[in-house]
């Protein structure tokens, strides 16, 4: 019996036969010479010393996903790696900061909620330890030479330079600022500087030269 293609006979013991049987996938016949594939689909693996270290290591879901990444980023985001997003960066400055060991106050300061806590942790409370920013403690700070002060209906502080030998600062009433003027002469003052008079007569708000 020929059937016409490459068989191993051999009793089937199921079949309670004798039979021929087919020649698999790691099996050929050459001749008379019956070959065993190694390498090819199906058949057996050629020995080598890693993969019998291999055949000792039992692997886990990360090994495998790390053996089988298909480059470096890959790696780097299976392990939780990537700089930048995971790990830090390398930076000289980093280094450099790294050997600096805050005290404690800038331990405290660095971490203050807001501006106002970040300055009375450095002890610049504004109104309690520093006086805050006026405008009037500008002017008083650096008045110039022979200056008064008053201050308007708002309280903004204002410099008036001095009037001329002999004035005097008159009020101009509630809404109006100061000014220098002269003073006014009556004429019972006059009468008394001519010699006409020991005494100047009652007080009058006639001015000189209206007589």
């Amino acid at each position: 019996m020929d059937p016409d293609a490459d068989r191993l006979w051999g009793w089937d013991d199921t079949a309670g036969v004798f039979t021929g049987f087919t020649m698999g996938t790691t099996l050929s016949v050459t001749g008379t010479t019956i070959d065993v594939i190694i390498g090819g689909a199906g058949g057996a693996q050629a020995y080598d010393p890693d993969l019998t270290t291999w055949a000792g290591v039992t692997s886990t879901a990360i090994g495998r996903t790390i053996v089988t990444a298909a480059n470096v980023a890959a790696v780097q985001a299976a392990l939780s790696l990537v700089p930048g997003s995971n790990v830090q960066i390398q930076n000289g400055n980093l280094n450099t900061w790294s050997n600096v060991a805050p005290f404690a106050f800038m331990q405290t300061f660095i971490g203050s909620a807001d501006v106002i806590t970040a300055r009375s942790n450095l002890g610049v409370g504004i109104g309690s330890a520093v006086q805050a920013y006026s405008t009037n403690l500008d002017l008083v700070t650096t008045p110039g030479n022979w200056k008064v002060f008053y201050t308007n209906g708002t309280g903004v502080l204002t410099a008036l330079t001095l009037g001329a030998d002999g004035t005097y600062l008159k009020s101009n009433g509630a809404a109006v600022a100061p000014t220098w003027v002269a003073p006014g002469l009556d004429l019972a003052m006059y009468l008394v500087l001519l010699g006409q008079r020991t005494q100047p007569l009652p007080y009058s708000t006639q001015p000189l030269g209206s007589c």
